[in-house]
Formats: C-alpha cells, sequence, structure tokens
C-alpha cells in the first residue's frame, strides 16, 4: 500500500534559513551547436556532453556536521553500510556537480528514489533549501527515520517523505512533475531508469550512481530510447554518477505493475 506523507522541519510560520554551502562550480560550458535556453540551461548535445569544472559545492561546517550527525544515525540503525560516514558527503555533492552538466539554476522539485539512510537526498536537501524535496522508499523503518531526519533539515512545507513502490508512486500525482530525480544502489540501470522515467517532467534530469570505470553496456541507446531518456554525460569525482535527460514522449504504461522492471527489464545488462 502507498502512504504519502510529509514531513515538515518547523511550523509555516517560521522563517526558513538560508543555504549553508557555497558554490564554486562555475556555469557549464555550452557544448558545441547547443543553444542556451531562455531560462539560462545549457542543453548538452549527445556527441558533445558537458563537464563540470574541477570544483564544485562546498559544505558549510554546520551543515556538515548536522548531516553527518543524521547519516551516522542512519548507519546505526542500519540503514547504511560500514565505512567512514565522512565519504558519503563527497558522493553525495557528486549528484550536485551532475546537475550542473546542464543546468545552472537549482532544481525546483527534486526525488530521490530509494533513499534508505539519506544519500543523495538529505545531503541534496541541505544544499538546496528552496526546492522541493521528496524523498521515496518502501520500508516503514526506514521512512520514518527520513520523516525525524527531515524535521532536522529547517525545510518548512518543503520535504515529503513517501512510502511505497516507484512503480506505483510514478503514475499518481508526481507523474511528470519532477525536474531532477537521482537513485544511488536504487537498483540496474534498465530499473532504475524505468521507474524513475515516469516523475520526470520533460526536459528533467535522472542522475544515477555509477561503478568507478565506465561501461557503454550498462545504458544502451535504444534502452533509454524505450525509456525516453537520453544521455547527457558523467562525472567521474568525487564519484561516478551518470547523467540523462527526459526526451520526447513517455509510454503511458512505463514504469510498469511492481515487480515487472526488475523481472522483465527493458534491457539487459552483463554481469
Amino acid at each position: 500500500m502507498t502512504r504519502p506523507r510529509r514531513s515538515e522541519a518547523s511550523s509555516p510560520g517560521r522563517k526558513a534559513r538560508t543555504s549553508g554551502v557555497t558554490w564554486s562550480c562555475s556555469p557549464p560550458p555550452t557544448a558545441p551547436g547547443a543553444r542556451p535556453t531562455p531560462d539560462g540551461d545549457h542543453p548538452p548535445t549527445g556527441d558533445s556532453p558537458s563537464a563540470c569544472p574541477p570544483t564544485g559545492p562546498v559544505l558549510a561546517a554546520a551543515d556538515a556536521e548536522l548531516l553527518l550527525d543524521l547519516l551516522g544515525e542512519a548507519q546505526r540503525r542500519g540503514f547504511l553500510g560500514p565505512g567512514p560516514i565522512q565519504a558519503h558527503l563527497p558522493h553525495s555533492l557528486a549528484f550536485v556537480r551532475a546537475w550542473s552538466l546542464a543546468r545552472t539554476h537549482p532544481p525546483h522539485r527534486l526525488l530521490d528514489l530509494g533513499s534508505g539512510g539519506g544519500v543523495p537526498g538529505l545531503v541534496l536537501g541541505r544544499v538546496w533549501p528552496e526546492a522541493h524535496l521528496i524523498l521515496v522508499d518502501a520500508n516503514l523503518r526506514r521512512t520514518a527515520f527520513l520523516e525525524e531526519a527531515a524535521a532536522r533539515l529547517d525545510r518548512p512545507g518543503r520535504t515529503d517523505v513517501l512510502i511505497g513502490r516507484a512503480e506505483e508512486l510514478a503514475h499518481g500525482q508526481l507523474r511528470e512533475r519532477c525536474d531532477y530525480v537521482t537513485a544511488r544502489g536504487f537498483g540496474p540501470p534498465p530499473v532504475a531508469a524505468e521507474c524513475a522515467a515516469g516523475f520526470l517532467a520533460p526536459e528533467g534530469l535522472l542522475a544515477v550512481a555509477e561503478p568507478p570505470t565506465p561501461e557503454s553496456s550498462r545504458w544502451p541507446g535504444e534502452g533509454l530510447r524505450r525509456a525516453a531518456l537520453t544521455a547527457v554525460g558523467r562525472v567521474e569525482d568525487p564519484a561516478a554518477v551518470a547523467v540523462f535527460r527526459r526526451h520526447g514522449p513517455l509510454d503511458a504504461r512505463l514504469p510498469r505493475r511492481v515487480g515487472i522492471p526488475a523481472k522483465r527489464p527493458l534491457w539487459s545488462v552483463a554481469d
């Protein structure tokens, strides 16, 4: 059963905080043959994906401390694996750099698939305090944690925590409403693509965590076209993230019913 729930960081009358993040990534270059759109975006071409410069967003010390505390709690509850908690911050910031491959302004509505322990969703919510953040997970214990964590991010009225399957939620009120969807450890490439596509608004971006070594077979062009996606580029540092753009009409049947994207994927990925 799908149950949408909203988490508010404070009372509606409280003034929203300003971002504690500084941005040192200059606007992405326009790819050869591409023209900036009226709102200032720089859409990359398929032949020449944009590349973010080696600098990027930097979290303020207070923001980093809060996020490390939240992620540490997620690890203690078993929602994040063992290893240094600090490593999750640069990994999450790679998703900010991924957005900058094709956009120069913050996203309006951001959805994190399989949010689990809050990576990268909670970090992105702190980086972009004015964005509407939607954290999606199918597990009740994890969504309970995400609600607690969201309440500490001081994002009044701008955070939703949804419990349910992405295959179902993508056919509801959020269908084609999000300009950015992120996925870290959500599933194999065809599953992430199919489930994310239903949430993405036309020209919206999808960012997926990737292995360090690029493998073209993971994201074949024909398979991406079936999910109405096209490749934009890839961020390599501080973590590998592949970026795709929603392009063209989406099959109304996608995503298919619960479990089918994994059982009968849109394309095959070699082990």
